[in-house]
C-alpha cells in the first residue's frame, strides 16, 4: 500500500502545532518525475535546545525541524497565503495548524487556504 492509499480508519488523535515564526516559501504547481504537486506554502521551523554533555563538559545546541505545508487552490493563492502568514508572524500572531502526523518531517494542514486566512 503506497502513502497516497492510505487512509485513516480510525482517528483517537489529533496533534495541534502553534507556529510563532519560520523560513516562509511558496511551492507553485508543478509536475516532477511524472509526479503532480499542487500550489502549497511551507512553513519551515526550528526549535533550539541546548544539553550539558558531560564527557565534554559543554552545553551542546541540538536542533530539530519540522517543515508544515499548507495546500493552496492555485499559485497566486499561494502567494496570498504566504504574505498572510508572514505578516502574522510580524506582528507577533501565533498559527495554529491540526495535523495527523509527521512524514519525513513535513506536517500536512488540516486546515483549509480560507480557514488560515480566517486566523
Amino acid at each position: 500500500m503506497t502513502k497516497e492509499e492510505i487512509k485513516i480508519a480510525k482517528h483517537n488523535f489529533a496533534s495541534i502545532y502553534d507556529i510563532k515564526g519560520g523560513l516562509i516559501k511558496t511551492l507553485a504547481e508543478c509536475t516532477l518525475d511524472g509526479k503532480y504537486y499542487g500550489s502549497a506554502v511551507r512553513i519551515t521551523t526550528r526549535n533550539l535546545y541546548q544539553n550539558l554533555n558531560k564527557k565534554t563538559n559543554f552545553v551542546d545546541d541540538i536542533e530539530t525541524g519540522v517543515v508544515f505545508r499548507i495546500p493552496c487552490p492555485n499559485d497566486k493563492d499561494a502567494g496570498i497565503l504566504a504574505a498572510h502568514i508572514r505578516n502574522m508572524f510580524s506582528n507577533g500572531k501565533i498559527l495554529r495548524l491540526s495535523c495527523d502526523f509527521i512524514d519525513n518531517e513535513i506536517v500536512n494542514s488540516k486546515e483549509s487556504y480560507d480557514e488560515i486566512l480566517a486566523q
